[in-house]
């Protein structure tokens, strides 16, 4: 919280907490034991702060029958 009388709340995503390849939205803290949440790009992060890289393998069959 931040202003004269602490009424103004601040805003933890300016600290980019879900890094770069995600966006981050602010809740009321009120509501949430946590004051924002990350909307991770489900095709390269997941976790809490999106700080979990998806590693995806292929494996190639070749069969001549």
């Amino acid at each position: 919280w931040t202003g004269n009388k602490c009424e103004i709340p601040i805003n933890s995503c300016v600290k980019n907490p879900c890094g770069s390849n995600a966006l981050c939205r602010t809740l009321k803290m009120i509501d949430y034991e946590q004051d924002y949440v990350c909307i991770c790009h489900q095709s390269e992060s997941y976790g809490l702060n999106c700080q979990d890289g998806i590693f995806i393998s292929f494996i190639f069959i070749i069969s001549n029958s």
